[in-house]
């Protein structure tokens, strides 16, 4: 994917997600080290965003959804497997490195820090990029009889990491869709 042009949803709590719709500059940063490290997540499906809201209420506070175009031509799509073997070759350049200092076995290293240790080690080749695209498996979803018997699966979330302010435009409070 070298271009993206779709709405997100992102879920937060109300003072987040009010100051996202105030500051055109301002992006609710999670350090997420589970899917694609540093940045502002968006779900490309609201029910999933509404999902993420009713967790956020269970944690003690009110919590919002907001809605915002995201445009990007410089998109890291790490389902295309040309993307991947990229960021593997420069990756080798710094696993020994990472994995000292975390004190950890290197094939326990989850893919948001890998993604944010390559965008710091190799931040003139990777600052280019507005986003970070990917898709993560959701094992709680039970499939659709719909599709029983067919390649297509319900199990996959389309995740859109921004990281750069300039990506996204029409920042909305969505409050239609809860």
């Amino acid at each position: 994917m070298e271009e993206l042009n779709t709405v997100g949803f992102h879920a937060n709590y109300k003072n987040e997600c009010e100051r996202f719709i105030d500051d055109k500059e301002y992006l609710i940063v999670s350090s997420d080290t589970d899917f694609l490290g540093r940045g502002m997540y968006f779900w490309m499906n609201y029910k999933q965003a509404i999902w993420w809201k009713n967790t956020k209420k269970k944690e003690g506070g009110d919590s919002l959804i907001v809605s915002a175009k995201v445009h990007s031509k410089n998109v890291l799509d790490v389902t295309d497997v040309d993307v991947l073997n990229k960021l593997e070759r420069l990756y080798s350049k710094i696993r020994n490195e990472l994995s000292k200092k975390m004190q950890v076995k290197h094939d326990y290293i989850q893919l948001g820090i890998k993604l944010d240790a390559l965008f710091h080690f190799f931040e003139k080749d990777l600052s280019v990029f507005d986003c970070v695209y990917g898709t993560a498996e959701n094992k709680n979803r039970p499939e659709h009889a719909f599709l029983k018997g067919t390649p297509m699966t319900m199990k996959t979330e389309g995740i859109i990491l921004v990281k750069n302010y300039k990506a996204i435009s029409d920042r909305q409070l969505r409050s239609d869709l809860t």
